[in-house]
């Protein structure tokens, strides 16, 4: 430094991370959402044999029904619910107030989730008639409805952490 000079003043990046290195935190974060994506993508690698061995092609196709029907499903009753507790969140000015955000998210989760069990459950049979083209699958399509039902403050709470 110069004789004389003024010290270098600190970046705005600096005086919000404390002069932590940015990179490892960034890295941290990166691999703890990483792991889940792995583990999925290394389980359905590991059940090709079992699908391939025990599962007919007509039931891939069923597979495929239930799937596509619990995203939509899902995405007609609540849409993406838990992602929007991210704005209204970083919106609240005071811990008070991100609180009751969080609170009144997860309680509109629960009630998502009771009105989605039921509404599954009653439809359940006209849902396996005209998806699946007969009434013999109204268990699985309530097991789906349930699984959809309970996705809803399971995701909310992740988005809570």
């Amino acid at each position: 430094m110069i004789a004389g000079a003024s010290p270098p003043v600190p970046s705005q990046l600096e005086r919000i991370t404390g002069g932590a290195n940015v990179y490892a935190g960034l890295m941290k974060g990166i691999t703890i959402y990483a792991i889940p994506v792995v583990v999925r993508g290394l389980a359905s690698l590991l059940l090709i044999p079992v699908y391939t061995r025990y599962l007919a092609p007509r039931d891939y196709g069923l597979m495929e029904l239930l799937d596509l029907t619990a995203l939509l499903f899902g995405t007609l009753i609540a849409g993406s619910f838990g992602q929007a507790l991210f704005y209204f969140h970083s919106a609240a000015g005071t811990d008070a107030a991100r609180r009751r955000c969080r609170d009144t998210a997860l309680i509109g989760a629960g009630a998502l989730m009771a009105i989605t069990a039921a509404l599954g459950w009653s439809a359940a049979p006209l849902i396996s008639s005209v998806v699946l083209g007969g009434t013999q699958f109204v268990g699985l399509v309530r097991l789906l409805a349930v699984s959809v039902a309970l996705s809803f403050p399971a995701e909310t709470g992740a988005c809570c952490l």
